[in-house]
């Protein structure tokens, strides 16, 4: 039954992404596309509910998966504000929903992984900072060889980003975690390095730091829906 939702779920969304980047495509530089933003959010609104939904069929409401539920819903959130305002005020207001939303999922997978691994302390967790540490370099080289416009907006870009590699850092500790348990468990960390790699290639979008402006919006697009629904999927295979 499981399987039969994670398959559902994930032809119905990935259907859903392939109609919106063919329309992004033929609508990229227009403003204010009410159809595009419908599409969007309709998309935002997908791994939501996969979250919601993963949690019914499983029939676990603890601490770890209503934090998760909660900061999806800040992305979401955060979603609706840059769609729709398209200014450098938008811009950080729409960082900070996501900076909530990460909050919030930091705080499900330290909750996680003290409540399952208590002999496993906070600064003793090797495979958090091993991988911190790694994305925190590549993420520094990219910003020092990559000159861009950023408009003032560098440090609080640069925050958020390595707020969401440490997220995703702890992502991986948890699922690799849990994975003997449940196979499923695999798609936690695979979608937090997706939302990531989504956050990266936005940033490199926004603040010029490639010419090829479409072909990483999409990339953005598309890493950013499948590292969320996966995430959310995730919530079947880990609970505590």
């Amino acid at each position: 039954m499981k399987i039969l939702f994670l398959v559902l779920t994930a032809v119905c969304s990935l259907t859903l992404l392939t109609i919106l980047m063919f329309y992004n495509k033929k609508t990229y530089y227009e403003k204010d596309n009410k159809s595009l933003l419908i599409m969007k959010m309709t998309m935002s609104s997908m791994f939501v509910l996969a979250g919601l939904f993963s949690m019914l069929s499983t029939g676990h409401f603890t601490r770890f998966s209503v934090f998760m539920l909660i900061g999806a819903c800040a992305h979401w959130v955060g979603d609706l504000i840059l769609q729709t305002l398209h200014s450098s005020k938008g811009f950080v207001l729409g960082e900070l929903a996501f900076f909530t939303g990460h909050i919030f999922y930091l705080v499900a997978f330290s909750t996680a992984i003290k409540t399952l691994y208590p002999e496993i302390g906070f600064f003793h967790d090797k495979v958090t900072f091993i991988t911190f540490l790694v994305l925190f370099v590549l993420i520094t080289i990219l910003v020092i060889f990559k000159k861009g416009d950023y408009h003032h907006l560098f440090i609080p870009s640069y925050t958020y980003t390595l707020m969401g590699s440490f997220v995703a850092s702890r992502a991986v500790s948890l699922g690799t975690k849990f994975m003997p348990i449940s196979a499923i468990a695999v798609l936690l960390p695979i979608g937090a390095l997706l939302f990531l790699l989504s956050d990266v290639t936005l940033g490199m979008v926004k603040f010029k730091l490639h010419k090829n402006y479409f072909s990483f919006h999409t990339v953005s697009t598309m890493s950013y829906f499948i590292g969320q629904l996966l995430i959310a999927l995730s919530l079947i295979a880990i609970h505590t």
